[in-house]
């Protein structure tokens, strides 16, 4: 008779949190170079180290977005439709949220007037101000929805709805 396997636990991957860590203060130093190169003068020694900051910056979101595919395909990959919709339902507020309070913001504090309504629609279909520092979530979103349907239908599942927002998407 053949038995089954008893289930291993997944046991907690440190090295992936190592990653998240070392990718997040690498984003936080390369915003921090930003800031130096544009309020020094060029040429003096806080515009050098702002541009040595950033130039240590550029791995840190591919790395960020590796991680996520790992754990959409390996790490954590759904069960089912449902835990998909709440993996995108968990990310899509906090995006639409703050999307929406920068757009605010800078409707409040830009001396420029902006059209709310239409900066709020551009933040969606496009990476431009004023929510231009969340770009990273307006790709992962879609990307953890189609890499999450492919799971399920690897699986044998048939999540059509999730297959039909990815292609709107």
């Amino acid at each position: 008779p053949i038995s089954a396997k008893p289930r291993v636990p997944k046991t907690h991957r440190h090295d992936v949190d190592v990653m998240r860590v070392l990718a997040g203060l690498t984003v936080m130093l390369g915003h921090s170079g930003g800031v130096l190169i544009g309020r020094s003068d060029e040429g003096s020694n806080a515009w050098w180290l702002g541009h040595f900051a950033e130039a240590v910056n550029p791995w840190a979101v591919p790395m960020f977005f590796m991680i996520a595919g790992w754990a959409v395909l390996a790490g954590a990959p759904p069960r089912t439709e449902a835990k998909m919709w709440d993996r995108i339902v968990r990310h899509f507020i906090p995006l639409t949220a703050w999307s929406i309070i920068f757009v605010l913001g800078f409707n409040i504090f830009e001396t420029d007037e902006v059209d709310v309504r239409h900066e709020l629609v551009r933040s969606l279909l496009e990476a431009g101000r004023p929510a231009f520092h969340l770009w990273y979530l307006y790709a992962y979103i879609p990307l953890i929805l189609v890499f999450g349907t492919l799971v399920l239908f690897w699986k044998g599942q048939r999540p059509w709805k999730l297959a039909a927002l990815a292609l709107v998407l």
